[in-house]
């Protein structure tokens, strides 16, 4: 049960000190009194005072000991002040460094002395209600921090295919955060086509992951029926248009691999350029050319694919905006034309990802990541590479 006064400890062998103190009485204070440091550690276990007033030069237990017993006895709440002859800055220092908190000098005055305990006291009393203030606010942030995670482990397994891809396509990804804005889809509507879409929400972490979970939705169910690409996409721009903020978009490039007529066809919409690799070289830029997703109206929403061949020893690269945005120690962006560099310093195809993927993590070393990563390499496929169920 909470004192209804203020008790205040005096330990000093000077009865002058005791005399003084004993006005605090007259102010609603309790006064203990103490000439030795083993008298005053016994009181303040048995009495728990709200502040002690001490000298350094105590008999049988000094007054530094006593000071840092009591603070390590858990009376970091309980203010401790000095006495001292002087203003000598050494032992100031010495008494701030052993348990003090404060420094007053004789002849003690009553006046300052009640108001110097009464400041003290309300410095305590503030500094322990802002502590407590904090750790509600550390245990409601742990709570929220548990919940998002849980959330972020949810979306990822329901939107994150990267185990489950086809034999013909690899997949380079790092999140900035648990899950991402960033998402890649596969599906085969038959045995001779095969439909890939990267795509990049606005926004990093739970808030652009949750975008990701209708376009899934969406492409999987209509895929699995054999629709058109192009009308995959008109379905998800409605959807995320009709349903999502008007600042939440997504930006995405698709493409159709049919291997009956070797061809492949492409549609990009906010990414940065799509790249072929073709015959030891890179010879081929794919722009975008059209608005992201989710920011037409269904009535104004076009998709128009362009077709291009496609080879055995050739590979088709997607890639978001935070691979070439990646930035090292001297904040400079690694760019699309050290991509293209890589690609045209490389003769063996099967080379190029991991070529890749380590310029990329070696350009960033040292520098926390600015967003999040994803890069698609896309080879032909043969009719036997099913995806995995």
């Amino acid at each position: 049960m909470a004192k209804q006064f203020l008790q205040t400890l005096i330990v000093d062998p000077d009865i002058n000190t005791h005399s003084v103190a004993k006005s605090l009485s007259l102010g609603g204070h309790s006064v203990l009194d103490a000439y030795n440091g083993k008298e005053g550690l016994s009181l303040y276990h048995h009495h728990s005072p709200d502040i002690v007033l001490l000298v350094a030069d105590l008999p049988i237990l000094d007054g530094f000991e006593l000071a840092n017993q009591i603070k390590d006895a858990g009376g970091e709440r309980v203010p401790v002040v000095f006495l001292l002859d002087n203003h000598d800055e050494h032992a100031m220092t010495r008494c701030l460094a052993n348990g003090g908190d404060d420094i007053l000098t004789k002849p003690l005055v009553p006046f300052s002395l009640k108001a110097k305990i009464n400041a003290l006291i309300r410095m305590r009393d503030n500094h322990y209600t802002t502590k407590q203030k904090l750790q509600r606010i550390s245990e409601q942030l742990s709570l929220i921090q548990m919940e998002y995670e849980a959330a972020e482990r949810v979306l990822t397994k329901i939107t994150d295919h990267g185990d489950n891809l086809p034999g013909n396509i690899r997949y380079l990804r790092s999140p900035k955060y648990i899950s991402s804005g960033d998402v890649l889809l596969v599906a085969q509507p038959d045995a001779n086509r095969q439909y890939i879409l990267l795509g990049d929400f606005t926004g990093h972490g739970l808030a652009a992951a949750i975008g990701t979970v209708p376009v899934c939705e969406i492409f999987y169910a209509m895929a699995s029926k054999g629709i058109a690409l192009g009308a995959i996409l008109r379905e998800i721009n409605k959807r995320v248009h009709e349903r999502l903020p008007a600042d939440q978009f997504l930006s995405a490039t698709a493409v159709e691999v049919n291997i009956r007529t070797d061809r492949f066809r492409i549609w990009n919409a906010g990414l940065p350029h799509s790249l072929v690799y073709r015959h030891h070289q890179m010879v081929q830029k794919h722009a975008s050319k059209n608005v992201p997703l989710g920011i037409l109206a269904d009535q104004d929403f076009k998709v128009r694919m362009h077709s291009y061949p496609f080879g055995a020893q050739e590979r088709i690269y997607l890639h978001t905006d935070g691979i070439t945005e990646n930035r090292d120690r001297r904040e400079t962006e690694l760019g699309m034309r050290k991509i293209v560099e890589i690609l045209n310093q490389c003769t063996d195809s099967d080379q190029i990802l991991p070529r890749l993927s380590k310029e990329i993590f070696q350009f960033g070393t040292g520098q926390l990541q600015h967003d999040d990563l994803s890069l698609v390499e896309i080879a032909p496929f043969s009719s036997a590479e099913q995806l995995k169920k």
